[in-house]
């Protein structure tokens, strides 16, 4: 019988996020728990089993809310917390050509400085930082990316590697990699 490997799969969602994600169900992705519960860090998290700090931390943001972040600087205090998460992302509701072209209102934040903050996210503080198009999309990969976060630190506590690297240059079997 085959064994679900992430049966134990539960996302912690931030009880203050003020349009969370149901993780769509619409992509037949496998079935999360959702907890709702307050988070110091990130808007979604994956714990261990056993429970501590969060492992894995995904703080979504839509444009008006990144732009606004970075005016107040609220945004480099949530980076340096996030540094300190194994797996840490950034998701952005939006596109490059959004950020690029600026046509946002209530800001007179300039598009240079908003693409370079996001550089500076990936590159100051190592974040992995998704400019993930329509809200839809952005929930859609801040679940993959949880879910991968989830299977690689419960592949740690099994000592198996998630995967084993691809030495012979042959291209990886996708259908595996669900």
């Amino acid at each position: 019988m085959p064994v679900d490997r992430y049966a134990d799969f539960v996302i912690q969602r931030d009880t203050r996020e003020p349009h969370p994600y149901g993780f769509l169900e619409q992509y037949e992705l496998p079935a999360a728990q959702i907890v709702d519960q307050v988070m110091k860090t990130g808007d979604y998290g994956i714990w261990k089993p056993g429970g501590g700090e969060p492992e894995a931390v995904v703080e979504r943001k839509t444009l008006p809310d990144f732009i606004g972040s970075v005016c107040d600087k609220r945004i480099w205090e949530q980076a340096a917390r996030l540094f300190e998460i194994e797996y840490a992302a950034v998701v952005i509701e939006a596109t490059w050509e959004e950020i690029i072209k600026g046509k946002w209102k209530h800001s007179q934040m300039n598009p240079a400085a908003l693409s370079g903050c996001v550089i500076k996210l990936q590159q100051d503080y190592g974040l992995t930082v998704h400019i993930g198009g329509k809200r839809e999309f952005a929930e859609y990969w801040a679940y993959k990316y949880l879910r991968k976060a989830w299977f690689r630190l419960t592949e740690k506590e099994r000592k198996t590697p998630a995967f084993a690297p691809n030495v012979s240059g042959a291209m990886p079997d996708l259908a595996k990699m669900k």
